[in-house]
């Protein structure tokens, strides 16, 4: 019994290891963030230099690239994939180590192969083959030019057995089915246009919390962006100058951009983005928001439906 309770205890403590193991992954993956890098610049020619990670490093994504000033034509292309050390896209090929060559022994002698000996040239038509070609012609002319044949009457195969239509009773069912299909339907919209003023005024500041953590979580934690452009009216350079500045003072961000008013197509400058996204916290805020009073009844009618 001794032996029982002690073999048991140990399956036991494996199995709370194991739990304890695959806990601790799942909130590993929840809690590490994905990190996000861009650096970017235009001037003689277009550069982009992009990483991503997740995992405390251990997936990695890089991507370099290189186009003309018209972004036509790649110049240059890198994109690399690695889990936990290991390229996984651009896998280096093994070289392949040449196979040595025998030296050929010169001194071998050839052997010796007697050439074929050329076969006497035959007449094309013989006299055989005179006679048979006339025996043949003189049995083209003998047939005549056309023949009759005579076919079988041809019986045409009988109906195909047409299907039975359905039953009454099946085509009431359908019927009764689409009814209910469209009164819930109905129903669906009547909610919606007769939603209470208290719900709908909750739903909306719940979305738009929602909205707002979400950006929260995803908006870049460093952006800088420094450079010129210009547009061929210098009216509309001016609006899209004035724009930006009025995003610059909503959302703070170091924005460092001047106009160009020749009335050119002109772009140049650099931009750099960091930030990280947490996968917990965009679940947290998916949950918080489904499990609100006037969302969760939408669910459950859809449901439903």
């Amino acid at each position: 019994m001794s032996v029982l309770l002690a073999v048991l205890k140990i399956i036991g403590l494996i199995i709370l290891c194991l739990l304890a193991i695959i806990l601790i992954l799942v909130i590993i993956v929840l809690v590490s963030p994905l990190k996000y890098k861009l650096y970017a610049e235009k001037y003689e020619m277009f550069k982009a230099d992009g990483k991503v990670s997740w995992l405390f490093h251990a997936v990695k994504l890089e991507i370099y690239a290189e186009l003309s000033k018209d972004f036509k034509t790649v110049l240059k292309k890198d994109v690399s994939f690695k889990i936990f050390g290991r390229e996984i896209l651009n896998k280096p090929e093994k070289l392949k180590k040449p196979k040595k060559k025998k030296p050929v022994d010169q001194k071998k002698e050839k052997p010796y192969i007697k050439e074929p000996e050329p076969k006497k040239a035959t007449p094309f038509f013989s006299s055989d083959k005179l006679l048979k070609l006339e025996d043949e012609e003189y049995k083209l002319a003998e047939t005549p030019k056309y023949m009759r044949i005579k076919m079988p009457h041809a019986e045409m195969p009988p109906p195909e057995a047409k299907l039975p239509k359905a039953s009454k009773e099946n085509e009431k069912k359908a019927e009764e089915d689409a009814e209910e299909k469209q009164e819930k339907r109905k129903i669906d919209i009547a909610y919606f246009k007769n939603m209470p003023k208290d719900e709908r005024k909750k739903l909306i500041s719940d979305v738009i919390k929602f909205i707002k953590s979400v950006l929260k979580t995803v908006f870049p934690k460093s952006f800088k962006l420094l450079g010129s452009f210009g547009l061929s009216d210098p009216a509309l350079t001016g609006e899209v100058l004035g724009g930006i500045y009025v995003l610059k003072g909503f959302t703070g961000l170091d924005i460092n951009v001047s106009g160009d008013f020749r009335g050119e197509n002109v772009l140049n400058g650099k931009i750099f983005i960091e930030g990280r996204i947490t996968l917990s916290a965009l679940g947290f805020y998916t949950l918080r928001l489904a499990l609100t009073k006037p969302v969760f009844k939408i669910i459950k009618i859809y449901l439903k439906g």
